[in-house]
């Protein structure tokens, strides 16, 4: 007999043309991303009613944002990145590692986001900004950077702890959209972030009772790239973002190989690359192209130019086209469709889509006095 925690470790889905698959999802990772929306709603909530009245006092100062954030924490400072040059004077960098650019100082403020609270190169970075006299706010669910910010008297804006970092998107990108809405770095943002919801929300529902449908836009997806490379290409602003967030989600959900390119960057090099080997990248490669209505004219031609190239040095090229009509809206749509990508993916290998062992023994060989040896 299967016990009831054994039952909630599988999920039955008509996979593909497998028939019903009895797949692994011990973290529940199904639900975590369908609960993205109600994510969403709740972060925003938490962020309007944040105490900002130390921060306000400083805002007037502020010439440049940064964002500290690694990994699933660091999309949150892409989407900050991309909407505010979109609608803001005010630069905004990202930073994903230990050491922070010299520019940083007095006139910055800093979004520090960890998720666990516990990303070493987070805290580093974070101390260090503090140091030089930067406003900071903690986007955490807790641990030593709600503790570092508390001691400085930052802001601390709780998010869901104990659930992989990844799935918590919505969680770490709202809290930075409204508090720099809050803070007058961004103009009104309720158009933006109503839309990104009503994408979301359509595309759950969508989805049913059973994941997914064989004949759905999500299965066609994952059919063209099941057991591939998978080459995710996106135009500058918010289809770079989510194709950043297609390929990570389906490095770390369906332990595949995933990379990701940015028109009309890649048209300056990379479509170089595929002048060469097309017996053997017609076997192992696949492109998804990520568009939207807000893209530049010329990158438009320039897709069905790349299109025009590598078709046949290719698997297949299969377009994921949003609907939104904003740019928080583009990211979070074409961004949450990835994730049910790589759930699909994932589950056709049978490979239980929450763990990360990888990532589990690296950050605990980095702790070791052994090191990486």
């Amino acid at each position: 007999m299967v016990s009831k925690a054994m039952e909630q470790a599988f999920f039955r889905i008509p996979f593909l043309d497998r028939g019903i698959m009895q797949v692994p999802d011990s973290l529940n990772m199904f639900g975590l991303v369908t609960s993205l929306p109600d994510q969403a709603r709740h972060a925003v909530a938490q962020a309007q009613k944040a105490d900002m009245r130390a921060v306000q006092r400083r805002a007037d100062s502020f010439a440049h944002i940064a964002v500290l954030g690694m990994g699933g924490s660091g999309i949150a400072g892409a989407v900050l990145q991309t909407v505010a040059a979109a609608n803001s004077g005010i630069p905004v960098s990202v930073h994903r590692g230990y050491q922070l650019p010299a520019f940083i100082g007095p006139r910055t403020f800093v979004f520090a986001v960890s998720c666990s609270g516990e990303t070493e190169e987070v805290l580093e970075s974070a101390e260090t900004a503090l140091a030089r006299g930067a406003t900071l706010v903690a986007v955490t669910s807790g641990g030593a950077l709600a503790r570092l910010a508390a001691d400085a008297g930052a802001p601390v804006i709780f998010v869901p702890g104990g659930v992989p970092p990844r799935t918590q998107m919505a969680a770490m990108s709202f809290p930075l959209v409204v508090i720099s809405e809050r803070l007058g770095i961004l103009p009104a943002m309720r158009d933006e972030i109503d839309d990104a919801f009503c994408r979301m929300d359509v595309l759950v529902a969508k989805m049913g009772e059973t994941f997914p449908d064989p004949g759905s836009p999500v299965a066609r997806v994952a059919r063209a790239l099941d057991r591939k490379i998978t080459l995710v290409y996106g135009s500058e602003g918010p289809g770079e973002v989510a194709a950043y967030r297609w390929k990570c989600q389906i490095n770390e959900n369906a332990k595949a190989p995933a990379f990701v390119g940015t028109v009309p960057e890649l048209n300056h090099n990379e479509i170089v690359g595929w002048g060469q080997h097309g017996d053997v990248t017609r076997q192992v490669c696949a492109v998804v192209e990520l568009r939207h209505d807000l893209e530049h004219p010329q990158n438009a031609r320039r897709f069905t130019y790349e299109r025009d190239l590598i078709e046949e040095v290719v698997s297949e090229i299969v377009e994921v086209r949003a609907e939104a009509s904003t740019c928080l809206g583009v990211i979070f749509e074409l961004g949450l469709f990835g994730d049910f990508v790589s759930l699909s993916l994932a589950w056709a290998g049978s490979v239980d889509p929450g763990p990360v062992p990888v990532l589990t023994d690296l950050k605990e060989r980095l702790a070791s006095s052994e090191g990486l040896s």
